[in-house]
């Protein structure tokens, strides 16, 4: 696999359209598609189905772009001149799941650290990332991460019902998914269909959701679920951003049977840097003083 056909494919992406990516790349037509067709015989899968003149990619694609698009930016990352008195070292942590501790950790660690500095990656929706790219990888305890053996508990899972303050419910303490059968709700849907974990939660509880919102951008549905119109979750990790809306409150979800936990992983080979042995003595030191 070269390079290049990892930047034709994402123009083509980008445009669904050859004929347009082709004008983008100044290369022609048939070359262009010459370059795609050696490059899914090479990955084994198509990327993309066909519409019309139009080229939609399919769920291996989207997953493909994501790889690709990583990939450009390590490379333009390379690019950049070098000057080995002033270069930084890079940490690398991708959010399978946010935790705002650690993302504070992050942030007071770099300010404490000038010499270092972090790439962080992050999804709404744990969408597929390429777990080796990171030196640190923030998920749950009921996720496998693959090639990262090492792990550091950083806080338990408590989830949160959005209630609109003028609700009934509102004044309750906690409150069960199994009340809520009736209300309507805001959820996040990636782009391959799926919603997030508390949709599931509530079929479970013997009901179907009714879902006056849909979004795939988690700011968009702080910003419609801040007009409380609407019921919705987010984990503890987003509480103080919620709080700060005056027409909601926040009420603890009452599930006795949650036991999963935010957690911190890492590979062997992770720790042969001195910039990540660093950070994770600092994280552990942060936790045993926060405890």
């Amino acid at each position: 696999m070269e390079l290049l056909q990892i930047q034709y494919f994402e123009k083509i992406a980008k445009y669904q359209n050859m004929s347009k990516a082709a004008e983008e790349l100044h290369v022609s037509q048939p070359a262009l598609s010459s370059c795609l067709l050696r490059l899914e015989a090479e990955l084994g899968a198509k990327l993309f189905d066909r519409n019309g003149k139009k080229l939609v990619l399919n769920s291996y694609g989207r997953y493909f772009l994501r790889l690709s698009q990583q990939i450009l930016n390590l490379v333009n990352e390379s690019r950049v001149p070098i000057d080995g008195n002033k270069l930084r070292e890079r940490i690398n942590v991708g959010f399978m799941v946010y935790n705002e501790k650690l993302f504070s950790y992050i942030c007071d660690f770099q300010r404490e650290n000038p010499d270092i500095a972090f790439n962080v990656h992050g999804s709404t929706m744990n969408s597929a990332f390429a777990y080796s790219a990171y030196d640190f990888i923030v998920g749950l305890s009921t996720e496998s991460v693959v090639g990262a053996p090492n792990e550091l508990t950083l806080e338990p899972i408590m989830d949160y019902v959005i209630v609109p303050r003028e609700h009934p419910l509102a004044s309750r303490d906690k409150i069960s998914l199994e009340e809520l059968k009736d209300e309507e709700f805001c959820f996040l849907k990636d782009e391959e269909g799926g919603y997030e974990a508390e949709y599931k939660a509530c079929v479970l509880s013997g009901f179907i959701p009714k879902c006056l919102f849909v979004t795939d951008n988690a700011f968009m549905k702080l910003r419609f679920i801040s007009q409380g119109t609407s019921f919705g979750f987010i984990p503890h990790s987003w509480k103080r951003v919620y709080e700060a809306c005056d027409k909601i409150v926040l009420i603890p979800e009452k599930n006795a049977l949650k036991e999963a936990r935010t957690k911190l992983y890492w590979s062997d080979m992770a720790m042969y840097s001195e910039a990540n042995r660093r950070f994770l003595k600092y994280v552990r030191e942060r936790l045993e003083t926060e405890d």
